[in-house]
């Protein structure tokens, strides 16, 4: 702000039509010197651009993710796909003349499930396996760190984004480094991060679930609406409640090849088996059904 008063000008923060109306404006520090919430995706969204021969960031992304998940429903403008609008609130107060990379997409709850679905499992559709490992590893030396926790302390007090114990920041989001408080919460290495408007979206490696409760609720940062928060708490904990459960009423076997795991229903026959060729890390989003007769494997999406 006050480099914008210094050249005169009068547009406020997040207002323009195109990256350079809204964020071109100097440094606040080095790189790698400091952590602050910023247009720095959005910046990388160009710079992908420019890699690909200047080629539209909403053509890029749908051949490289959209296309190879078979996601249908995703855009940056809204304008051009009058099936999505006509199921959205209205919202917004104009169409969209650029893409931001870090914001700006519309979509579904279940059309982005598929890609928290693709990295949790790591099944090679997005990225190679070693780059998904990439991308949740700590990326912040300890001066950034601090400064991370610092704007966490000040400004996300409340926020189920920034659960207790220790943090880092991976290349798509805040990494808790602790496990949480008790069997119900994320596990050490679990990525996650919020939208504008009370979105909230979490990936636990370590437990095998991923999850995203959406809501067209603003402001996140106004204390009247800490319910809602409260409601995404309740949904995260509820979601890692029914994962005990179906492991309670499970036996579980591993086999020397790791990737073939058995799963039988403690009320059924052990004949009554599914297997699958996921390691068991990886698994949780396909669960057996707790009905009568034999269990059969179905993907799990939370209504």
């Amino acid at each position: 702000m006050q480099w914008r008063k210094f050249n005169g000008q009068q547009a406020p923060v997040h207002e323009g039509d195109r990256l350079t109306d809204r964020y071109g404006q100097p440094l606040t520090f080095e790189p790698g010197t400091q952590w602050m919430y910023s247009p720095s995706i959005d910046w990388a969204g160009r710079v992908v651009e420019r890699v690909h021969g200047d080629t539209p960031l909403e053509t890029i992304m749908e051949q490289n993710i959209w296309q190879p998940l078979g996601i249908k429903d995703m855009t940056f403008y809204l304008q051009r796909r009058p099936d999505m609008l006509a199921k959205c609130g209205d919202m917004t107060k104009k169409d969209a003349e650029f893409a931001f990379g870090g914001g700006g997409l519309f979509t579904s709850p279940q059309e982005y499930m598929k890609i928290l679905h693709s990295l949790l499992t790591n099944d090679g559709k997005l990225l190679r396996p070693e780059s998904v490992d990439d991308f949740f590893r700590p990326q912040l030396e300890e001066k950034p760190r601090q400064s991370m926790a610092e704007f966490f302390s000040k400004h996300m007090t409340n926020s189920p984004t920034n659960p207790a114990g220790k943090k880092d920041w991976g290349l798509g989001g805040i990494l808790l480094m602790e496990d949480g408080p008790d069997e119900y919460s994320r596990k050490a290495g679990t990525m996650g991060w919020a939208g504008a408007f009370h979105c909230y979206w979490f990936i636990d490696r370590k437990e095998g679930l991923c999850g995203f409760f959406a809501s067209q609720i603003r402001d996140v940062t106004d204390p009247k609406l800490d319910g809602v928060k409260d409601l995404v708490r309740l949904f995260e904990r509820m979601m890692y409640q029914r994962l005990r459960n179906i492991y309670g009423s499970c036996k579980r076997q591993r086999f020397d090849d790791s990737r073939r795991v058995e799963l039988v229903d403690s009320s059924s026959s052990s004949s009554d088996v599914v297997e699958t060729l996921l390691p068991l890390s990886q698994i949780p989003l396909h669960l057996l059904d707790q009905v009568p007769g034999p269990p059969r494997l179905h993907e799990y999406h939370p209504e």
